[in-house]
């Protein structure tokens, strides 16, 4: 939802919470409390979502103060002036006060960084304040109202607290997944049923293939056999199933089952069919995934 969220300026395919959101308008804070809700359910049942967002979005859901350090991810045009600002005079150059523009009840309004921000000049002698508050407002508070209101979300279900305990990156796992697909490490959560087993030949195929698909395209088959592009944290729940379509033509295509985690293969003849049924089956199938 582009009211919610935006690109971020670094252009790393990354988003932030949107600043020109409304934070005083009761419909917007709804939205985020849901999507916080959405968050928390996913890490409830295990389940991963997509959602890129900037690194600075998971150190305030763990609690962390952001500043000019955390700004260069999310601006980094902004994060330039202001580094500029803090090596360089200002006085004669610059003619800032301590405010910023920001939409208030869906008109833009010139608002205060500070007590009597209003009318405070940015000068050599406070320049630094100034870059720390404007830095802070751009990562954070900005979108104060908005974070509040994703995190109460969050707190319906899981105690944001309880986050502290995970650093930035575990936490960005925790909801997104690994984006890294090691083929050994969904051989070592799966299970089989039927007739297939770990040295069935028609399983030993599958690794094979898999293992020499491109990254895209283990993304693809993750998502025909468990609705998400990635790895979770922890190992699948349920298992990733393999199991024998003893019922289907032996040239019929795989089938997958996203609530079970379970791929159901045909007994093939050859590698050759096989890669060529499940890359035919991945690349174009449609259905349930979280995103």
């Amino acid at each position: 939802d582009n009211e919610l969220f935006r690109p971020t300026a670094a252009d790393k395919g990354e988003l932030e919470l949107n600043p020109d959101s409304d934070g005083n308008d009761e419909a917007v804070l709804e939205k985020f409390k849901f999507v916080g809700k959405c968050i928390a359910k996913a890490i409830y049942d295990r389940q991963n979502l997509v959602l890129p967002m900037a690194p600075v979005f998971y150190k305030i859901l763990r609690g962390e103060p952001c500043g000019l350090d955390d700004l260069e991810a999310v601006d980094p045009a902004m994060h330039k002036s202001l580094t500029w600002m803090l090596d360089n005079s200002v006085e004669g150059v610059l003619f800032e006060k301590f405010s910023v523009m920001q939409m208030v009840d869906g008109r833009e309004e010139e608002v205060a960084l500070c007590a009597d921000g209003l009318s405070m000049e940015v000068t050599d002698d406070n320049k630094e304040e100034y870059v720390g508050l404007m830095a802070s407002w751009r990562v954070q508070f900005g979108v104060f109202q908005q974070m509040e209101a994703l995190m109460d979300g969050i707190n319906t279900l899981i105690p944001t607290k309880a986050l502290e305990d995970f650093s930035e990156k575990e936490v960005e796992l925790l909801i997104n997944g690994k984006k890294e697909i090691d083929v050994d490490e969904i051989r070592a959560y799966a299970i089989f049923q039927g007739k297939y087993h770990e040295q069935h030949r028609v399983v030993m195929w599958l690794w094979h293939v898999v293992r020499e698909f491109d990254a895209r395209h283990r993304a693809l088959f993750l998502k025909f056999v468990t609705g998400a592009t990635r790895l979770p944290l922890d190992g699948f729940d349920p298992p990733f199933n393999i199991t024998e379509g003893s019922d289907m033509d032996v040239k019929a295509l795989p089938k997958a089952h996203t609530c079970f985690n379970q791929l159901v293969l045909p007994r093939y003849q050859s590698l050759e069919l096989l890669q060529q049924k499940l890359k035919y089956a991945i690349s174009n199938t449609e259905g349930f995934q979280l995103t």
